[in-house]
């Protein structure tokens, strides 16, 4: 009688290299081809050997701030991963080795995706590591009936319109210049300009009142300020701290300006900025004490 066969485990191959060091995954560029429909919650993947990063931060979040990874099945704890929001980031580390079927769930103040990552036993490395998929929302509660107030005594004086006066109070946004941007030089390893275009907007204080759009792809980081009714033209833009030339680059032209740079921990930046009516400095910051970038990036502040 022949011996029965060994099972066959299910338990994924270990990996075989250990969990890559924050050095390690600052230096590795994000790889938007590792995961399917990433840009649904905005989470970016990148990869170091045959560890994988899932980071969700506030620069490119559609579904508003992060709150947390819950892990269905699959995907063991690492010293490096981020489970519960911190610093305004959540990433999910694991190795992607042969006999991973991992699932866990990405949950942001505006909804929740689950991420899901496998690999069959026996099969060749799949290209595409894992994919996101939009979890259903739950329906509102039936609202109760209205209850019948008494009515108002006839003296009463009406109440304030709170609406008309919330609709005041916002700020007016500067109309905006249609002139075309000054020419932009090309940067190896830079987001194109169609790419940036995709991008949802980061925090920069200040830059809306001055007509400035900011947004950040990995660790490059684009600003555009335009010329409008509020500032008028911008007639020059100095560096003045932190920015290194070789990796990025300021150019103005047709009363606008464009700046891309690398951003990321420990980066401490400053351009003076004038316009026509007014002129301001620019400041980006990234602490070394925080693990993913600040919820504000930086502030435009008048000088």
């Amino acid at each position: 009688m022949s011996a029965a066969p060994p099972p066959v485990s299910k338990e994924p191959a270990p990996p075989s290299s250990p969990e890559p060091t924050i050095k390690e995954w600052e230096a590795a560029k994000a790889d938007l081809k590792l995961v399917s429909h990433w840009d649904r919650p905005g989470c970016m993947p990148r990869r170091v050997r045959e560890w994988i990063r899932v980071g969700c931060s506030g620069q490119m979040l559609q579904k508003g701030d992060p709150i947390e990874i819950s892990v269905e099945k699959g995907f063991k704890p690492t010293p490096l991963s981020i489970t519960k929001e911190r610093a305004g980031t959540i990433w999910l580390v694991f190795p992607f080795t042969d006999g991973l079927d991992g699932s866990a769930v990405f949950s942001f103040s505006g909804g929740s995706f689950r991420f899901t990552a496998k690999w069959p036993k026996g099969e060749p490395e799949p290209k595409v590591v894992g994919s996101f998929e939009a979890l259903a929302e739950p329906e509102p509660a039936p609202e109760s009936p209205p209850e019948v107030a008494d009515p108002a005594p006839a003296e009463a004086t009406p109440p304030a319109e709170p609406a008309k006066a919330a609709e005041a109070a916002k700020p007016v946004k500067p109309t905006l210049t249609t002139d075309p941007l000054p020419e932009e030089p090309v940067l190896e390893g830079a987001p194109t300009r169609e790419q940036w275009d995709a991008l949802r907007e980061v925090g920069v204080r200040g830059s809306d009142a001055r007509g400035c759009q900011t947004k950040q792809s990995g660790d490059w980081f684009r600003v555009v300020c335009r010329a409008n009714d509020v500032t008028g033209k911008l007639t020059s833009a100095t560096a003045t701290k932190g920015f290194d030339e070789k990796q990025g680059y300021l150019v103005v032209g047709n009363g606008s300006m464009v700046l891309v740079t690398r951003y990321a921990r420990g980066s401490d930046l400053a351009f003076d900025l004038v316009w026509e009516k007014q002129s301001a400095r620019l400041e980006l910051k990234w602490p070394d004490s925080s693990a993913g970038p600040p919820a504000m990036r930086g502030e435009i502040v008048a000088k």
